[in-house]
């Protein structure tokens, strides 16, 4: 027996009020193999006595509609013997109750074509939260892909990643529910009552979380940063939030769907990844990320400017690169020492900055100075910075140029040309020249 269970969200919804109406859809399993024994009793007749007693319970919340929809009961042998038999509507316990009694198994177990239509049950209603609860006692028997048309319905934003509930499944078959939703295994009749309340427990209470960013004292002070939550299996973004402190500076607390086993990820600079995070429906849930931070100032002087100047910064320890951050910017980044790759000609490295929480990190980089170069007819060669006696190349000159303009960090250079027109080594040039901050230089080749 097997319980999965989904909510329809709006894409990357937002922190929400709760939902107006709850709209709980039960696909039921009546193939064959539910006239099975389990502890002793048949297997319908424990799934029948369950349901029941939970859809009598619902059917007294003024919030909620039920709905049954029953598969392999029709035929005994047909991959698409599903059927709605009690459409959507308030205060109808007794008819799914009436209708559950009548039922007897005797097909197979067509999964994925279930959950399929299963997706078409659901008045619209923006308002409303949709639950799918599938109950049956084994694997897909019509060669359909559930997996499949799980990861389709969440991403159509139809469900989350529903809940698995074995009724005493083998432990060889239970990883096959693993892509398909999350996994609980009942080993009674007894626990199966409890693992529905615990279900619904997750769909009707609502459920908050407080995210609290640490500053490097432990307190929640870090705050305006974009949180992602995902589904910790498929990766699927279901809310982006903004994070932020309330009135009285401590973290805001949100509602937030407890089904799914989610992934936080806040976008900070790099970002941090806590995975496995796995909420208590109807209560508030704090988790604690350590995030200090502090800013980087990049500033760049003086009446000389590059266009549009970037600087590549990558952390210190494993050489990636976390950002592209403008020259006279200030950006926050995590608390630790980072290496910095102004896109200057040539480029400018400054190696091990740190980074410290609740400061700032000001980086001056020098301003270059101008180079006016005029032609007299077509070269191929380069320019070269001077370092150490030896040349490495900053800029390529080709045949097509007359006169150029270029921004040279403050150093010493050297031309090294040949006229395009002759075709010996011999008539390669060479010229030294000085570049200092805010100066400009003009020279002739």
């Amino acid at each position: 027996m097997v319980l999965l269970l989904g909510l329809a969200l709006k894409p990357q919804a937002k922190a929400q009020a709760a939902p107006s109406k709850y709209q709980i859809l039960f696909v039921f399993d009546a193939s064959g193999s539910m006239f099975g024994k389990w502890q002793g009793k048949l297997k319908i007749e424990s799934a029948k006595k369950v349901l029941s007693n939970l859809v009598d319970s619902l059917d007294q919340l003024p919030n909620v509609s039920l709905a049954l929809r029953v598969y392999g009961h029709q035929y005994p042998r047909d991959c698409k013997d599903t059927k709605l038999e009690v459409p959507f509507r308030s205060s109808n316990a007794g008819t799914i109750k009436s209708v559950l009694m009548g039922i007897k198994p005797k097909g197979i177990t067509p999964i994925a074509y279930s959950l399929e239509q299963a997706a078409y049950d659901f008045p619209k209603n923006d308002d409303a939260k949709n639950i799918i609860i599938l109950i049956t006692d084994g694997i897909e028997e019509c060669g359909g892909d559930p997996c499949a048309v799980s990861r389709a319905l969440q991403e159509n934003h139809v469900v989350l990643k529903p809940f698995v509930i074995g009724l005493g499944i083998d432990a060889s078959l239970t990883s096959k529910f693993d892509c398909l939703g999350r996994f609980f295994n009942a080993d009674n009749e007894e626990s199966l009552k409890n693992i529905m309340k615990v279900v619904v427990s997750n769909v009707l209470d609502n459920t908050t979380v407080q995210v609290n960013l640490l500053d490097h004292n432990g307190n929640a002070t870090e705050t305006d940063v974009t949180m992602s939550f995902a589904d910790f299996y498929t990766g699927m973004v279901w809310y982006n939030l903004e994070h932020t402190l309330s009135e009285d500076k401590s973290p805001d607390r949100f509602i937030i769907d407890a089904s799914p086993i989610y992934s936080l990820k806040v976008h900070t600079i790099p970002p941090i990844v806590k995975n496995n995070i796995e909420l208590k429906p109807g209560q508030n849930n704090v988790i604690n990320i350590k995030a200090p931070q502090g800013y980087l100032f990049l500033k760049m002087d003086g009446s000389m400017y590059y266009k549009d100047l970037k600087c590549v910064v990558s952390d210190h320890k494993t050489g990636k690169i976390v950002n592209v951050q403008d020259i006279n910017s200030k950006v926050k980044y995590l608390e630790g020492n980072y290496d910095l790759e102004v896109l200057t000609l040539p480029r400018t490295r400054i190696e091990n900055v740190q980074i410290s929480s609740k400061a700032t990190e000001t980086v001056v980089v020098e301003a270059p100075g101008q180079l006016v170069a005029d032609y007299n007819g077509g070269y191929v060669g380069g320019i070269y910075e001077i370092k150490n006696g030896k040349l490495e190349l900053v800029v390529n000159i080709t045949d097509d140029k007359r006169r150029d303009f270029y921004y040279l960090q403050p150093g010493q250079y050297r031309y090294v040309v040949r006229p395009s027109r002759l075709t010996k080594t011999l008539y390669t040039k060479t010229k030294d020249f000085t570049i200092k901050s805010n100066g400009v230089v003009k020279i002739t080749i």
